[in-house]
């Protein structure tokens, strides 16, 4: 089988695959961990964004440089021990099997993904570095495999575990055919707090934490106008990072180091979006190809 995306989705899928006696080939558009780590650099540094590297593309896909926060308020899930004993064996801290909310954190992460990428070699299966799939190979109107802008085809079931931010696999899904669902947002900004305040509002103490206690976290959730307006990815002790993957987009993220040690606080405040109110928005006509409406709320995002 072929996973494309070397993500926490991907690599968990080839490591499932593995549980079940196939050999996964991995299939991944960026780079190594170590070269991400100079292109992530350049991000920060000059404000350069390599698009098929950076803080989303290229092994651990976006969780490899986020802060591994590993709970979810969603209810529909497997097992989530079952994921959090993975990540033990591929040399998390065993607290996280524990901790109400387990948190591994963006300074150890890469190495657990690393370990990750070696088991799946060692048995038997392939991960390829660099490779972007442009194309799904077709047999009677079945999915047969994939092609790569290198020119290469492999063979097989294919499973996606792109990411949000690979936008180009949806319109080439959409030429191709495939059946595509609409599906809404969330819209919204990335507040940042000093962790000391945060700390004395939630521990309601006036001199904050105190040497012993964790950075404090917290939880917004409200209807306003008869939808969800909520905080995300909150991240104690953190920072903000730049998460573009085109040089003209403006895209922010957080993340927390494992000792969640920053004096800043962070989270994603947003509001729900649905598919039908994007008629009432009017965004200058970008001159662009038109979209079909199944992408119109990605077409969205991008001119927003």
């Amino acid at each position: 089988a072929i996973v494309v995306g070397a993500g926490p989705g991907g690599l968990f899928a080839a490591l499932r695959l593995i549980e079940l006696g196939m050999r996964p080939i991995v299939v991944e558009r960026g780079r190594e961990v170590n070269e991400r780590k100079r292109d992530i650099a350049d991000i920060v540094r000059r404000g350069t964004i390599d698009p098929e590297s950076n803080y989303c593309f290229g092994k651990g896909g976006a969780g490899a440089f986020s802060d591994g926060k590993l709970y979810t308020r969603s209810k529909k899930r497997g097992s989530v021990e079952r994921i959090l004993i993975r990540f033990c064996q591929h040399g998390a801290n065993p607290a996280i099997l524990y901790d109400a909310h387990p948190h591994i954190g963006t300074d150890k992460l890469p190495s657990v993904i690393e370990r990750m990428r070696r088991y799946i070699i060692d048995c038997g299966g392939e991960v390829h570095f660099g490779t972007c799939m442009d194309g799904l190979l077709i047999h009677d109107d079945e999915v047969a495999g994939i092609t790569t802008r290198t020119g290469q085809e492999f063979r097989g079931p294919v499973i996606l575990a792109t990411g949000h931010s690979a936008r180009d696999v949806y319109r080439m899904l959409a030429d191709h055919g495939v059946t595509l669902e609409a599906k809404g947002i969330a819209v919204g900004v990335r507040l940042e707090h000093p962790q000391a305040l945060i700390d004395r509002i939630r521990y309601h103490r006036r001199e904050g934490r105190g040497p012993h206690l964790p950075a404090a976290e917290y939880t917004f959730v409200s209807q306003a106008g008869g939808r969800g307006v909520y905080s995300f990815c909150m991240c104690p002790g953190g920072f903000v990072i730049p998460a573009s993957t085109a040089p003209d987009e403006c895209v922010v993220n957080g993340m927390s180091p494992a000792n969640r040690g920053s004096r800043w606080a962070n989270a994603g405040w947003v509001v729900e979006l649905r598919p039908e109110d994007l008629a009432s928005f009017h965004l200058p006509d970008t001159g662009g190809e038109p979209v079909p409406e199944v992408l119109a709320m990605m077409d969205f995002q991008e001119r927003l």
